[in-house]
């Protein structure tokens, strides 16, 4: 289920052992993904924070 929820790249590992698994840069650019699509699902379905974005 965990793995479902951040759409990760099929044939991977599970995310929750990501960080004993990854070398730094990989795990890097995992968390970079994950951040971007929870700020990209904020923006697209939360009005108040929509707007707060628009402002800056």
């Amino acid at each position: 289920m965990y793995k479902e929820m951040w759409n990760d790249l099929p044939g991977g590992f599970h995310p929750a052992s990501a960080p004993d698994f990854l070398p730094v840069a990989q795990l890097r650019d995992l968390q970079f993904r994950r951040l971007t699509a929870v700020v990209r699902r904020a923006f697209n379905h939360v009005e108040l924070f929509h707007q707060r974005m628009q402002e800056k």
